[in-house]
Protein backbone atom coordinates (compact mmCIF):
# COMPACT_ATOMS: atom_id res chain seq x y z
CA UNK A 1 0.00 0.00 0.00
CA UNK A 2 1.46 3.79 -1.09
CA UNK A 3 2.07 5.51 1.92
CA UNK A 4 1.78 8.57 -0.01
CA UNK A 5 -1.71 10.87 -0.40
CA UNK A 6 -4.62 8.58 -2.21
CA UNK A 7 -6.28 9.91 -4.90
CA UNK A 8 -10.22 10.02 -4.49
CA UNK A 9 -13.07 10.41 -1.51
CA UNK A 10 -10.35 9.49 2.01
CA UNK A 11 -11.44 8.37 5.10
CA UNK A 12 -9.80 11.19 7.79
CA UNK A 13 -6.86 10.90 9.30
CA UNK A 14 -8.10 11.70 12.25
CA UNK A 15 -9.32 10.49 16.22
CA UNK A 16 -11.78 7.87 14.98
CA UNK A 17 -9.02 5.00 15.51
CA UNK A 18 -7.44 4.65 18.84
CA UNK A 19 -4.61 3.56 19.62
CA UNK A 20 -4.08 -0.32 21.07
CA UNK A 21 -2.14 -1.81 23.85
CA UNK A 22 -0.39 -4.36 21.90
CA UNK A 23 -1.23 -7.97 22.89
CA UNK A 24 -0.80 -11.47 21.03
CA UNK A 25 -4.31 -10.82 19.21
CA UNK A 26 -3.27 -7.70 17.72
CA UNK A 27 -4.83 -8.63 14.32
CA UNK A 28 -7.31 -10.16 15.25
CA UNK A 29 -8.56 -6.46 17.47
CA UNK A 30 -7.37 -4.12 14.57
CA UNK A 31 -9.48 -6.04 12.38
CA UNK A 32 -12.56 -6.51 14.52
CA UNK A 33 -12.07 -2.62 14.90
CA UNK A 34 -12.01 -1.51 11.45
CA UNK A 35 -15.14 -3.91 10.93
CA UNK A 36 -16.54 -1.97 13.26
CA UNK A 37 -16.06 1.24 11.90
CA UNK A 38 -17.10 -0.08 8.26
CA UNK A 39 -20.95 -1.37 10.06
CA UNK A 40 -21.42 1.78 11.84
CA UNK A 41 -21.17 4.12 9.25
CA UNK A 42 -17.87 5.42 10.00
CA UNK A 43 -16.00 3.79 6.96
CA UNK A 44 -18.58 4.25 3.63
CA UNK A 45 -18.77 2.22 1.17
CA UNK A 46 -16.05 3.93 -1.49
CA UNK A 47 -14.47 5.55 0.91
CA UNK A 48 -9.94 4.95 0.61
CA UNK A 49 -8.67 3.32 3.97
CA UNK A 50 -5.55 5.52 5.44
CA UNK A 51 -2.23 4.33 4.53
CA UNK A 52 -0.08 1.25 6.61
CA UNK A 53 1.86 4.21 7.84
CA UNK A 54 -1.19 6.18 9.22
CA UNK A 55 -2.94 3.50 10.13
CA UNK A 56 -0.33 2.06 12.31
CA UNK A 57 0.38 5.04 14.14
CA UNK A 58 -3.18 5.39 15.00
CA UNK A 59 -3.40 2.16 16.14
CA UNK A 60 -0.03 1.92 17.73
CA UNK A 61 0.98 -1.25 16.20
CA UNK A 62 3.06 -2.19 13.27
CA UNK A 63 2.87 -2.06 9.63
CA UNK A 64 2.56 -5.86 9.59
CA UNK A 65 0.01 -5.86 12.10
CA UNK A 66 -2.40 -3.60 9.65
CA UNK A 67 -1.51 -5.09 6.65
CA UNK A 68 -2.47 -8.64 8.09
CA UNK A 69 -5.80 -7.05 9.03
CA UNK A 70 -6.64 -5.69 5.63
CA UNK A 71 -6.14 -9.02 4.36
CA UNK A 72 -8.54 -10.53 6.93
CA UNK A 73 -10.85 -8.14 5.83
CA UNK A 74 -10.35 -8.22 2.16
CA UNK A 75 -10.73 -12.11 2.69
CA UNK A 76 -14.07 -11.38 3.97
CA UNK A 77 -15.50 -9.20 0.77
CA UNK A 78 -15.25 -5.92 3.13
CA UNK A 79 -12.46 -4.14 1.76
CA UNK A 80 -10.69 -4.79 -1.96
CA UNK A 81 -7.25 -2.89 -3.21
CA UNK A 82 -7.72 -1.13 -6.29
CA UNK A 83 -4.76 -0.58 -8.43
CA UNK A 84 -3.64 3.40 -8.47
CA UNK A 85 -6.37 4.16 -5.16
CA UNK A 86 -5.24 1.82 -2.53
CA UNK A 87 -7.88 -0.12 -0.05
CA UNK A 88 -11.78 1.03 -0.92
CA UNK A 89 -14.27 -0.35 1.68
CA UNK A 90 -16.67 -1.87 0.04
CA UNK A 91 -20.37 -2.88 -0.03
CA UNK A 92 -21.95 -4.50 3.11
CA UNK A 93 -24.83 -5.66 1.39
CA UNK A 94 -25.66 -8.79 2.96
CA UNK A 95 -25.71 -7.48 6.68
CA UNK A 96 -29.42 -7.57 6.52
CA UNK A 97 -29.88 -10.87 4.81
CA UNK A 98 -27.00 -12.22 7.33
CA UNK A 99 -28.78 -10.78 10.49
CA UNK A 100 -32.61 -11.70 8.99
CA UNK A 101 -31.21 -15.32 8.74
CA UNK A 102 -29.96 -15.07 12.60
CA UNK A 103 -33.07 -14.26 13.24
CA UNK A 104 -35.08 -16.79 11.64
CA UNK A 105 -32.18 -19.22 12.89
CA UNK A 106 -32.84 -18.13 16.85
CA UNK A 107 -36.74 -17.27 16.67
CA UNK A 108 -37.79 -20.99 18.28
CA UNK A 109 -34.72 -21.35 20.67
CA UNK A 110 -31.20 -22.21 20.29
CA UNK A 111 -29.65 -22.33 16.54
CA UNK A 112 -29.98 -25.64 15.04
CA UNK A 113 -26.08 -26.57 13.61
CA UNK A 114 -27.11 -29.08 12.04
CA UNK A 115 -29.22 -27.23 9.46
CA UNK A 116 -26.18 -25.00 8.94
CA UNK A 117 -24.33 -27.35 8.06
CA UNK A 118 -26.63 -28.82 5.99
CA UNK A 119 -26.95 -26.04 4.27
CA UNK A 120 -23.10 -25.34 3.75
CA UNK A 121 -22.60 -28.55 2.86
CA UNK A 122 -24.76 -28.41 -0.16
CA UNK A 123 -23.05 -24.97 -1.16
CA UNK A 124 -19.20 -25.92 -0.58
CA UNK A 125 -18.87 -29.14 -1.93
CA UNK A 126 -19.48 -27.85 -5.59
CA UNK A 127 -17.45 -24.53 -4.83
CA UNK A 128 -14.40 -26.52 -3.87
CA UNK A 129 -15.00 -28.11 -7.22
CA UNK A 130 -15.14 -25.13 -9.06
CA UNK A 131 -12.46 -23.10 -7.25
CA UNK A 132 -10.07 -25.94 -7.89
CA UNK A 133 -11.06 -25.60 -11.87
CA UNK A 134 -11.07 -21.78 -11.95
CA UNK A 135 -8.28 -20.14 -9.23
CA UNK A 136 -5.50 -18.62 -10.44
CA UNK A 137 -2.13 -17.43 -8.94
CA UNK A 138 -3.81 -14.88 -6.78
CA UNK A 139 -6.86 -17.15 -5.28
CA UNK A 140 -4.09 -19.81 -4.80
CA UNK A 141 -1.32 -16.90 -2.60
CA UNK A 142 -4.31 -16.09 -0.70
CA UNK A 143 -5.66 -19.41 -0.04
CA UNK A 144 -2.13 -20.12 1.11
CA UNK A 145 -1.85 -17.11 3.01
CA UNK A 146 -5.65 -17.21 5.10
CA UNK A 147 -4.41 -20.67 6.29
CA UNK A 148 -0.65 -19.93 7.59
CA UNK A 149 -2.79 -17.46 9.58
CA UNK A 150 -5.11 -19.83 10.95
CA UNK A 151 -2.07 -22.70 11.28
CA UNK A 152 -0.43 -19.71 13.90
CA UNK A 153 -3.86 -18.39 15.60
CA UNK A 154 -4.52 -22.07 17.05
CA UNK A 155 -4.49 -21.07 20.30
CA UNK A 156 -6.32 -17.84 19.91
CA UNK A 157 -9.78 -18.74 19.47
CA UNK A 158 -11.53 -15.96 18.22
CA UNK A 159 -8.72 -15.01 15.67
CA UNK A 160 -8.70 -18.84 14.14
CA UNK A 161 -12.62 -18.52 13.67
CA UNK A 162 -12.05 -15.68 11.54
CA UNK A 163 -9.72 -17.63 9.55
CA UNK A 164 -11.73 -20.24 9.56
CA UNK A 165 -14.84 -18.29 7.40
CA UNK A 166 -12.31 -16.22 5.70
CA UNK A 167 -10.54 -19.43 4.04
CA UNK A 168 -14.35 -20.99 2.95
CA UNK A 169 -15.10 -17.35 1.58
CA UNK A 170 -12.04 -16.90 -0.13
CA UNK A 171 -13.00 -20.45 -1.82
CA UNK A 172 -16.58 -19.02 -2.98
CA UNK A 173 -14.63 -16.05 -4.29
CA UNK A 174 -11.93 -18.27 -6.40
CA UNK A 175 -15.24 -19.82 -8.30
CA UNK A 176 -15.45 -16.34 -10.22
CA UNK A 177 -19.18 -16.34 -9.10
CA UNK A 178 -19.68 -14.07 -6.88
CA UNK A 179 -23.63 -15.20 -5.50
CA UNK A 180 -21.27 -17.95 -4.20
CA UNK A 181 -19.45 -15.23 -2.09
CA UNK A 182 -22.81 -13.61 -1.31
CA UNK A 183 -24.51 -16.74 -0.30
CA UNK A 184 -21.81 -17.27 2.53
CA UNK A 185 -21.92 -14.42 3.85
CA UNK A 186 -25.48 -14.14 4.51
CA UNK A 187 -24.27 -16.62 6.92
CA UNK A 188 -20.94 -15.41 8.03
CA UNK A 189 -21.94 -14.50 11.48
CA UNK A 190 -23.74 -17.78 12.37
CA UNK A 191 -20.71 -19.36 10.82
CA UNK A 192 -18.52 -17.54 12.97
CA UNK A 193 -20.43 -17.84 16.44
CA UNK A 194 -20.32 -21.74 15.03
CA UNK A 195 -16.42 -21.93 14.55
CA UNK A 196 -16.04 -20.11 17.93
CA UNK A 197 -18.16 -22.34 19.59
CA UNK A 198 -16.51 -25.17 18.25
CA UNK A 199 -12.74 -23.87 18.61
CA UNK A 200 -12.91 -24.23 22.43
CA UNK A 201 -9.56 -26.67 22.20
CA UNK A 202 -6.77 -25.86 20.01
CA UNK A 203 -6.77 -29.22 18.70
CA UNK A 204 -10.10 -28.87 17.28
CA UNK A 205 -8.95 -25.44 15.31
CA UNK A 206 -6.45 -27.65 14.32
CA UNK A 207 -7.84 -30.63 12.78
CA UNK A 208 -9.47 -27.38 10.98
CA UNK A 209 -6.48 -26.49 9.57
CA UNK A 210 -5.24 -29.69 8.52
CA UNK A 211 -8.20 -30.39 6.31
CA UNK A 212 -8.08 -26.61 5.15
CA UNK A 213 -4.40 -27.50 3.65
CA UNK A 214 -6.07 -30.77 1.96
CA UNK A 215 -8.04 -29.24 0.48
CA UNK A 216 -5.62 -25.77 -0.79
CA UNK A 217 -3.42 -28.47 -2.47
CA UNK A 218 -5.97 -29.91 -4.75
CA UNK A 219 -7.20 -26.36 -5.53
CA UNK A 220 -3.43 -25.30 -6.13
CA UNK A 221 -3.22 -28.61 -8.56
CA UNK A 222 -5.71 -27.99 -10.15
CA UNK A 223 -7.58 -30.86 -8.90
CA UNK A 224 -11.61 -30.01 -8.76
CA UNK A 225 -12.58 -33.94 -7.78
CA UNK A 226 -9.91 -33.90 -5.21
CA UNK A 227 -10.89 -30.84 -4.09
CA UNK A 228 -14.77 -32.12 -3.65
CA UNK A 229 -13.17 -35.06 -1.68
CA UNK A 230 -11.85 -33.31 0.51
CA UNK A 231 -14.18 -30.62 1.10
CA UNK A 232 -16.65 -33.56 1.38
CA UNK A 233 -14.15 -35.08 4.13
CA UNK A 234 -14.13 -31.65 5.84
CA UNK A 235 -17.96 -31.15 6.13
CA UNK A 236 -18.62 -35.10 7.14
CA UNK A 237 -16.24 -35.07 9.95
CA UNK A 238 -17.83 -31.74 11.18
CA UNK A 239 -21.01 -33.33 11.03
CA UNK A 240 -19.84 -36.65 12.75
CA UNK A 241 -19.20 -34.42 15.98
CA UNK A 242 -22.80 -32.97 16.19
CA UNK A 243 -24.09 -37.05 16.77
Amino acid sequence: MDDGPAQGRSAPEGPIIESLVRDPSLTDRVSRRLTDLIREGELRQGALLPSERVMASQFGVSRTVIRESIRALSARGLVESVSGRGVVVTADDTRVVSEALGLIMTARGEIDLRKIYEVRYVLEIPIARMAAERADAADVADLTAIVEGHSDSLDLVETASEFDVAFHRRLAVATGNDLFAVLLDSLSDLMLTLRTQSFTSSAAARRAVEFHQDILLHVAAGDGPGAERAMRRHFDDSLATLD
